[in-house]
């Protein structure tokens, strides 16, 4: 539980540390007394899902002790999903509470690590319908029967929701839920005095980025192009978003691998809102609007990944199991052969796509979809080199063979050795060429899994008194 404090939950703010302290001392003198224990079934649920999640993301951590490694067992995380799994559904199925949503966007946050895409965006929409049942986009107005701690509590599930629904719909390429015209409550300011002990920065952060990422989902829902106006305005935002975050997030012992997964969400915003430009190198009957400047942004920025996954390796943790690792990689590798495709940038694509190609190696073994994603970008890659060979035989038909200089050298005197120069270059472009592509193949595998065993409750009995059992902290400020 205190790796997911420390490691995980910090970057959406799931649940509130300290009152699920306080609940968690409560559970364990429960358990200890025997007594009966369907009041505690729901807060068990989420237990369970933290210690699932935990698991799955402790496993290959180089900093989990051995002894801990050891006592995971075959299919307990499986068995623990589960039957959290169960309890949450049946309660859902009559009931809405804080807690439903808070379970639901773990199972959520649980399934897309472990690639259930189409599991995870059915888990999510569950959260965000009940979120909207509750009205919690609604600005609560403090009334004598409605305590503090409740109105708190209503806004930051609520952000958590919001979080969710606009950076996921946004990096599957779904349509987000909620729209921000329908939202009452005021956005948490980007300033270090809107975090507390619940509303931690990094999730205040992902929050801003979220709104950032609905806005341009928005755009291109309306129009296809990006308009200069529109540009300005969102690169301003991320500007001073990341002004932000590097005067901040740099400063506070958050885990590094966590704030990392903040940069790189960035970094996944824009390259996605500036490899619209792309498919004009690809189709060039398209109207071309002149951005072709924007492939420098998508360079630096794809840059910026690489260096961030380089640190990443370099510390062991590059088999952690965030979605970003794959599609991120994916999206820079897609970037860099169409930029050589184009005959843009070849030195330096070509560089950034074997770094790409190296970490997907490592990762096949690891991460579901790592195979899937090296040979797709090989078939890419074939594909250009098969287009290539085809211009050269084109080009070598109509000929190469110039002959000698002499014709030149009456008229260009004064730029001496010129034909050494073109010699040179010529015999150097040649040289590269045809040393030819270099094609790894991939080893067949399956994703590992993290398993475990018994102690899972299976009581179908009446579970109503889940949800008043948190009515007791209701106080809490």
């Amino acid at each position: 539980m205190i790796f997911s404090f420390d490691k995980i939950n910090p970057l959406f703010s799931f649940i509130r540390p300290k009152v699920f302290g306080n609940q968690y001392d409560n559970y364990k003198l429960i358990v200890s007394r025997e007594a009966p224990s369907e009041s505690t079934r729901l807060f068990t649920s989420i237990l369970y899902l933290i210690f699932a999640i935990s698991i799955r993301f402790s496993e290959a951590h180089p900093e989990t002790p051995m002894e801990i490694k050891s006592k995971i067992y075959p299919k307990l995380e499986e068995r623990l999903f589960d039957s959290a799994h169960e309890v949450i559904s049946k309660l859902s199925f009559e009931w809405q509470s804080f807690e439903l949503i808070q379970s639901w966007i773990l199972v959520t946050f649980y399934l897309r690590a472990t690639h259930c895409q189409n599991s995870s965006f059915a888990s999510l929409g569950t959260a965000i319908r009940m979120c909207k049942g509750m009205s919690l986009i609604l600005n609560i107005v403090v009334e004598a029967p409605l305590r503090h701690y409740e109105v708190i509590k209503a806004e930051r599930i609520f952000w958590l929701v919001y979080t969710w629904d606009k950076l996921y719909s946004y990096q599957s390429g779904k349509e987000f839920e909620i729209h921000d015209s329908t939202v009452s409550l005021e956005l948490p300011p980007l300033v270090t005095s809107s975090a507390d002990d619940w509303l931690e920065q990094p999730a205040l952060a992902m929050i801003h980025l979220a709104k950032i990422a609905g806005q341009i989902q928005y755009h291109n829902l309306k129009t296809a192009g990006m308009g200069k106006e529109f540009l300005c305005n969102i690169n301003y935002q991320l500007q001073n978003w990341r002004n932000w975050c590097d005067g901040n997030l740099q400063r506070c012992d958050y885990d590094p691998l966590l704030v990392d997964q903040i940069y790189l969400t960035y970094h996944d915003i824009v390259l996605s809102l500036y490899n619209k430009m792309l498919r004009w190198l690809l189709d060039f009957e398209m109207e071309f609007d002149g951005s072709i400047a924007h492939t420098a942004i998508l360079l630096a920025h794809s840059s910026e990944v690489l260096t961030i996954f380089d640190r990443i390796q370099g510390k062991n943790l590059l088999f952690i199991p965030w979605w970003l690792n794959l599609s991120l990689l994916f999206n820079v590798a897609i970037i860099d052969v169409i930029l050589i495709n184009a005959g843009l940038y070849h030195e330096k694509c070509t560089s950034d796509f074997q770094k790409v190609m190296n970490f997907l190696t490592q990762l096949k073994d690891k991460a579901g979809m790592a195979e899937e994603c090296i040979w797709t970008l090989r078939m890419v890659n074939h594909l250009c080199v098969l287009r290539f060979v085809k211009s050269l035989k084109s080009l070598t038909g109509i000929g190469i063979d110039h002959g000698p200089n002499n014709v030149n050298k009456a008229r260009f005197l004064q730029f001496e050795k010129v034909e050494e120069r073109i010699q040179k270059h010529t015999d150097e472009i040649e040289l590269e060429f045809f040393k030819g592509p270099h094609i790894m193949g991939a080893d067949n595998t399956e994703t590992g899994e993290s398993y475990y065993k018994d102690g899972i409750p299976n009581s179908n009995d009446d579970l109503f008194a889940s949800l008043t059992w948190f009515d007791q902290w209701s106080n809490e400020n």
